[in-house]
């Protein structure tokens, strides 16, 4: 398995969640691991059996496609498993791959031409390659299949799970010092993620500042001061409410999982999303979840979230003040939430990706 990725952000946490899982299933499995001569490995995250090859290849580069299958071929493995859409020339044995999902494709205008054409032309090899594919929920497989024609009976759903270690209840003394830390006031309305165009975290502002001043919570928007924070923290100013909405930037696991506890509700406004972690995460963590009715997220949900057109300000303006005035209405879907979000578990992951393993391979 490639898991040169294991400490990026997104796929990272695929990776590592999906070595804890494949660690508890524990199927006697001889892993071989290619990844970055950097990278460090926590032991409880690793599968019993395993063996380190190391790489200095950088990603989406042209010695990443030579090298890795030079490594792999020499371990005799039974297959190779890349976690991304990304895979070597010249690999001898079946090749299993997880397409997260289909966004350089489905918004074409929010990359640049390059980053399109290496998409496309990735996904395309994956097509002809691939033994098998994985996706991380039905929408994804339904984009792979009617989109780019994939042969549904190589398309196999394994849900991504939620680690409940990162969202273990907190005292009311670490949240007042969590709130104190970054300068927070008590119930806001949270968004966690990147801020990347297809995230709609300008929609999430503009229908936000529709609401009443009586009612309108604090915003607090985590994520990296990457992308489109700029433009976000000029829409804010733009519009008099610096003093209302908050850029935290990025949090620990820790800090995070305060995060949503502190929270009044989660919002995720996205135009598109494969799976949408940080929805299942703010169930675990028992608050409300307001999310879009695009992509993946619906599916993820259930009836556990208000769900909203973000192409319709005003619907995406009600939702919100509905969340934020009906406590009966956050109470249903925190219970609702999580129930859901026990459906969701790395271990169930780790189990259904061996039994693709096995069906590739005959194990």
């Amino acid at each position: 398995m490639d898991i040169r990725k294991a400490f990026d952000s997104g796929i990272g946490v695929y990776i590592r969640e999906l070595l804890r899982g494949c660690n508890v299933v524990d199927e006697e499995i001889n892993w071989e691991f290619i990844a970055k001569t950097t990278d460090e490995f926590p032991l409880d995250i690793l599968p019993q059996n395993h063996n380190f090859q190391y790489s200095s290849a950088s990603n989406y580069s042209f010695k990443e496609l030579i090298s890795i299958s030079r490594l792999t071929n020499r371990g005799k493995a039974d297959l190779f498993h890349t976690p991304h859409y990304v895979f070597p020339f010249g690999l001898d044995m079946p090749l299993v791959v997880t397409v997260h999902d289909l966004i350089h494709l489905k918004f074409p205008q929010y990359f640049p031409l390059h980053k399109r054409l290496y998409a496309s032309w990735m996904l395309h090899r994956v097509k002809k390659k691939a033994a098998a594919v994985i996706t991380v929920s039905e929408n994804t497989k339904k984009d792979l299949i009617e989109d780019l024609h994939f042969d549904p009976q190589k398309v196999f759903v394994c849900y991504n799970g939620v680690s409940d270690v990162n969202i273990n209840p907190k005292s009311p003394e670490e949240k007042s010092a969590f709130l104190a830390k970054y300068q927070l006031p008590e119930g806001y309305l949270l968004y966690a993620g990147n801020l990347k165009p297809h995230k709609n975290v300008s929609g999430l502002i503009a229908a936000w500042s529709k609401l009443e001043n009586t009612l309108r919570p604090a915003l607090v928007i985590v994520g990296e001061h990457l992308d489109q924070y700029e433009l976000l923290l000029r829409k804010v100013n733009d519009l008099g409410m610096q003093n209302q909405v908050f850029f935290p930037g990025w949090l620990n696991n820790s800090d995070l999982s305060i995060a949503y506890q502190c929270a009044l509700a989660y919002v995720q406004p996205s135009w598109y999303e494969g799976f949408g972690l940080p929805v299942v995460e703010a169930m675990l963590a028992g608050i409300p979840v307001v999310i879009s009715n695009r992509g993946s997220l619906p599916e993820i949900a259930g009836d556990a979230a208000v769900i909203f057109d973000p192409d319709d300000e005003e619907e995406f303006r009600h939702s919100l003040e509905r969340i934020v005035t009906d406590e009966n209405l956050r109470k249903g879907m925190i219970e609702k939430g999580l129930d859901r979000a026990k459906e969701f578990d790395w271990k169930t992951t780790a189990r259904k990706t061996i039994e693709v393993y096995k069906q590739v391979k005959n194990f």
